[in-house]
């Protein structure tokens, strides 16, 4: 079946669009002291739209976006971390066919275009491999006009 979580809403063209989970089979880490968490495996999500009928027409998968953004080569650089998004909330912009998605794992918002879903836009914390916070803060605004990243 299918697990939605956090945000669920209708859309004006009668289709409705949910956060979904999607259970990867890597396994957790014991939480601090020893304890279980309440997810034995690492939790993704996509977010969803289903026709009136209860079918899936459209599909933006988070894990997917971690491969194409900064947060690849963090997790390549600290493999033992466990990169939690935690996606929960989303805002669908009909108007200019755009969708912001909140990853509060990661303080983030992502900006994409509906229906391509590629990302026009990220907003909050990113990650810079090869320097520090504030050099790497100060070069994102340089190279990236269109785009704020701040630290």
């Amino acid at each position: 079946g299918v697990f939605c979580h956090h945000e669920f809403t209708k859309l004006s063209n009668g289709h409705y669009m949910a956060l979904v989970s999607v259970q990867s089979g890597l396994e957790l880490p014991p939480m601090a002291g020893g304890r279980k968490g309440f997810f034995p495996r690492s939790v993704v999500s996509t977010l969803d739209e289903y026709d009136q009928s209860g079918k899936k027409v459209w599909s933006w998968e988070s894990a997917a976006y971690i491969n194409k953004s900064d947060l690849e080569a963090m997790a390549a650089r600290f493999p033992e971390s466990m990169l939690e998004l935690h996606e929960n909330a989303f805002f669908v912009d009909e108007k200019n066919n755009v969708i912001y998605i909140s990853m509060m794992g990661i303080s983030r918002i992502v900006k994409m275009q509906y229906p391509s879903g590629n990302v026009m836009a990220d907003y909050g914390t990113i990650y810079h491999p090869s320097t520090s916070t504030e050099e790497s803060a100060t070069q994102t605004k340089k190279s990236s006009p269109g785009r704020w990243k701040a630290w």
